[in-house]
């Protein structure tokens, strides 16, 4: 790990000791509700002890990651797997991978038509779900 990752590894590990509501912790990962829900239940599941700046940043050896950020994001919320993704650059708010998990009823009609929209491709412009990642990643 570089001086640089382990600053920002450093950084995420201070913000989590923050967080006011920690849902599930494990040496890999962490999960709390969004700041800022866009629907009923709304869980952010990332990476605890690693920097991964967002999906550009992730490797085939990332796949058991993946999987138990999804594992714990299904045990949370029980949400499909067609709402459990990432927002993609330039487009995400936080430089540091964080998986959303969504369970409608949305909180707004525009939230509603925008992340359905989002919902029914498997990637666009701005997001894409996990399992398109994965595939993505067993490619390579």
């Amino acid at each position: 790990m570089s001086t640089r990752e382990a600053k920002a590894t450093e950084v995420w590990e201070q913000y989590f000791e923050n967080v006011p509501a920690i849902l599930y912790m494990d040496d890999e990962i962490v999960a709390f509700p969004d700041r800022d829900p866009k629907a009923s239940t709304h869980v952010l599941v990332v990476p605890r002890r690693r920097h991964i700046i967002g999906v550009e940043g992730l490797k085939p050896s990332d796949l058991p990651l993946l999987d138990a950020m999804g594992r714990v994001g299904k045990q949370l919320t029980n949400c499909l797997p067609s709402n459990m993704g990432f927002h993609q650059r330039p487009f995400r708010s936080v430089d540091h991978l964080h998986l959303h998990c969504i369970v409608p009823p949305f909180r707004s009609p525009m939230t509603k038509v925008f992340f359905i929209n989002l919902l029914r491709r498997d990637s666009n412009l701005g997001y894409t779900t996990l399992s398109h990642v994965k595939k993505r990643l067993e490619k390579i």
